[in-house]
């Protein structure tokens, strides 16, 4: 095990995939905080021994182009792609000067810090809420059977919900309906959204002028396009501010904010929430990516074999209302969470430019 042991400042790289979009991805190691990890056999770590490369210069040239076109040529198609350690090691890797790398590895050690701040921004906004909601003082019961679960069910619940099923009365789903029913304020989603529009299945286009998303592309609770569609009468779109909710497949109830785009479109499988202007949107967001909003969300989904979420459902999930000041202060934070992880992605953009436009001018010179 200690040969697969990363330390600090090491580089992984990915060396197996699907694609050749996911062959040769890489992560860099600043700081481990005492954890100890190790890698699988999908990946390498890479690991300078003479001090000649500095590890975040190496990193940010694996995210460059010049880098990733020999990845792409050593990658071998059997069945998924495949990196040896040999092709590995034959990936050309141009030396600056020791200066020019350390000031290449700066932006990239910034990068990360901003990363961990966004993380603990979200964490922290996390935290406010379960405070607020007395959540972090909630223990849950575990019950012997199924039996013990359905006796707790009270004839009027099971026609309100027109359900008698394990997973619409879980243990979770009834504990988290009591606290909320604890709570002075407590208003339906439906009650709080202007508008909750379903999206239409449609093909990627080069030549799209807005673009297009589907589940995949609800990152770290914001959405994040990587392609584009024709426009159509009556396409589905999203502005910035709208909340997009997963409603079909595996991953019912992942939820991000569009933050990037002025408007986009999505999948059929995505539903579209526009808030009336009563709630912050990046407080829905707090609340309804929480365990709280997830259960609440994950115990009216219909279907076995490709689970669904209805619009209507999606409307009867409880949104407690805080303090004015509360909610800005969640909603906040989470905002920060945000723009922390876009800056911090535009400081490891100027760390893979840098080291372009430097082998570029070599080549030229």
């Amino acid at each position: 095990m200690l040969k697969t042991r990363i330390q600090n400042g090491d580089v992984l790289l990915n060396i197996v995939g699907a694609t050749l979009d996911v062959i040769g991805r890489s992560a860099f190691m600043a700081d481990l905080q005492g954890q100890e990890a190790n890698i699988t056999q999908a990946m390498v770590f890479l690991r300078g021994k003479r001090g000649d490369v500095c590890p975040g210069y190496l990193f940010a040239y694996l995210n460059t182009e010049y880098a990733k076109d020999q990845i792409r040529r050593y990658a071998r198609p059997t069945g998924q792609y495949n990196l040896n350690l040999h092709e590995v090691g034959e990936i050309v890797v141009p030396l600056f000067d020791r200066e020019t790398q350390s000031c290449i590895e700066e932006f990239v050690y910034k990068s990360g810090e901003l990363q961990e701040s966004s993380v603990a921004k979200y964490s922290q906004a996390q935290s406010l809420l379960e405070s607020e909601l007395g959540l972090d003082k909630l223990t849950f019961d575990k019950p012997v059977s199924y039996a013990a679960r359905f006796s707790e069910v009270a004839l009027s619940q099971a026609i309100s919900a027109n359900r008698i099923d394990a997973q619409c009365f879980s243990p979770a789903a009834l504990q988290y309906e009591h606290v909320l029913s604890t709570l002075p304020n407590v208003q339906p989603i439906r009650f709080l959204t202007a508008a909750m529009v379903k999206g239409a299945q449609q093909e990627e286009s080069p030549d799209g002028t807005i673009p297009y998303v589907s589940i995949k592309h609800i990152q770290n609770n914001e959405i994040v396009a990587e392609g584009n569609s024709r426009r159509f009468k009556g396409m589905p779109v999203a502005k910035q501010g709208d909340l997009l909710l997963a409603i079909t497949g595996a991953t019912i109830g992942k939820v991000g904010i569009v933050s990037r785009y002025e408007e986009l479109t999505f999948s059929g499988d995505m539903l579209a929430i526009t808030t009336n202007g009563s709630i912050d949107p990046h407080y829905l967001l707090a609340f309804l990516s929480h365990s709280i909003g997830q259960v609440q969300l994950q115990r009216w989904i219909t279907g076995s074999t490709n689970g669904h979420l209805s619009p209507h459902d999606v409307g009867r999930a409880l949104i407690p209302r805080l303090d004015e000041k509360i909610e800005a202060r969640i909603a906040s934070l989470i905002k920060d969470s945000i723009d922390k992880t876009h800056e911090s992605e535009r400081l490891l953009e100027q760390a893979k430019h840098r080291v372009e436009t430097l082998i570029e001018e070599a080549i030229a010179a």
